[in-house]
């Protein structure tokens, strides 16, 4: 549904931040689907402890690892709607993607904000 831009040198956790399609919505067409690389993937995957692994893992690897074997990725939002305005734009422009382009999705972090900060249950 959205993608996340990355900023030069932008970091997460130990790792470099990456320009990705974020994780909770994902869909992928037949051709992928059978493909020996898309088998590969998820047996190389590291089995994350928490979400943050989940993401460091998986979601910065993802996309990256598929548009170097050739496949193209695209996101339902345009990322460049929101990026000038904020990163992580399906949490903090959550609202504003429903109404402007019917979004049938929410991502669950958005409900886990405890005073401006998000709260990852381990």
């Amino acid at each position: 549904i959205t993608r996340y831009k990355a900023e030069k040198n932008q970091m997460f956790i130990d790792v470099p931040m990456v320009d990705h399609l974020q994780s909770y919505f994902t869909a992928i067409r037949k051709p992928m689907l059978k493909s020996p690389y898309f088998r590969k993937y998820w047996k190389t995957l590291k089995c994350p402890d928490d979400y943050f692994d989940a993401v460091k893992f998986h979601e910065l690897r993802f996309t990256q690892y598929f548009e170097k074997l050739g496949y193209v990725s695209s996101e339902f939002i345009p990322v460049n709607a929101y990026s000038d305005k904020c990163h992580n734009t399906a949490v903090r422009m959550a609202f504003s993607q429903i109404q402007k382009y019917k979004s049938p999705f929410l991502k669950r972090k958005i409900f886990s904000a405890k005073d401006g900060m998000y709260e990852f249950p381990l």
